[in-house]
């Protein structure tokens, strides 16, 4: 009687301890569901554990590092290409492996190329000039710049340092109001040599501000923010796509090799 209630103490503690008086048949019930989910093959269970931990490892991870390889976009770009991307925990490939980085730190030094850096992956507020009760609208922000203008740096049908005013301007000027959104006033102004389409382009976000909601977030590419380890260097925007959503037959696939596997090895039993 011990050992079950330490079985299911272990299991379940918070419904152990809520019911303490708990009847024999009832802990009897629970045992045996146990050792019924437990009759999975050998292979059957390391290979659920393996996905497992797969899952839980990316999504606990929250430090990067990567090997910053080149200049992203045109000449005076002040973002790159960062490439070999692993998380620091396990070393599994983090965001795809590659992806763009942009300032959002002008007065910090921009990397060397190449170079290998690590990074805390971080919320908006730790690195935007934002308080936390406008922290959210300014990612949102973020993402739609992001959404209708990514494409075109990387196309170079506008100057990559546009895209990266529009970056500055959301994480540097902006203070929660519409008013703050200006390409002539501010840290963040018109500069017609480098940057053309910002001013172009802060008006297409002016217009659309109202209809934004502060939860707006890119389905095409995921966004990040970045604090280098070491700090003097730029705090960055990671830009990568999001990974295309595997096929159902994929799945299918999948669970139809473990479903063999879990044969194979009964029969091998049953020798």
């Amino acid at each position: 009687m011990a050992n079950r209630k330490n079985l299911i103490q272990v299991l379940q503690p918070d419904h152990f301890h809520a019911h303490e008086s708990l009847a024999l048949p009832q802990v009897k019930e629970e045992t045996e569901l146990f050792q019924t989910t437990t009759k999975f093959s050998m292979p059957a269970r390391a290979a659920l554990a393996c996905l497992t931990l797969l899952g839980a490892g990316q999504t606990m991870a929250q430090t990067i590092s990567g090997t910053i390889t080149s200049i992203a976009g045109d000449a005076y770009s002040i973002s790159a290409n960062i490439a070999n991307m692993t998380f620091a925990q396990g070393g599994s490939a983090a965001y795809g492996g590659s992806g763009v980085v942009f300032c959002i730190e002008p007065s910090a030094a921009f990397p060397a190329r190449p170079s290998t850096h690590t990074y805390d992956v971080v919320g908006a507020a730790t690195v935007i000039a934002a308080t936390s009760t406008f922290a959210n609208r300014t990612e949102a922000l973020v993402n739609w710049v992001v959404d209708h203008y990514y494409t075109s740096f990387v196309n170079q049908s506008i100057t990559s340092y546009s895209f990266n005013q529009m970056l500055w301007e959301l994480t540097g000027d902006y203070d929660g109001t519409l008013a703050s959104l200006s390409s002539s006033a501010g840290h963040i102004q018109t500069v017609a040599s480098l940057g053309p389409q910002f001013p172009t382009m802060l008006d297409d976000l002016k217009g659309a501000y109202a209809s934004i909601n502060d939860t707006y977030r890119s389905t095409s590419f995921s966004v990040h923010f970045l604090v280098d380890k070491d700090s003097a260097y730029q705090n960055m925007a990671l830009v990568t796509p999001v990974p295309a959503v595997p096929e159902p037959s994929t799945y299918l696939m999948m669970f139809g090799g473990v479903g063999a596997l879990m044969v194979w090895r009964r029969r091998r039993v049953q020798r």
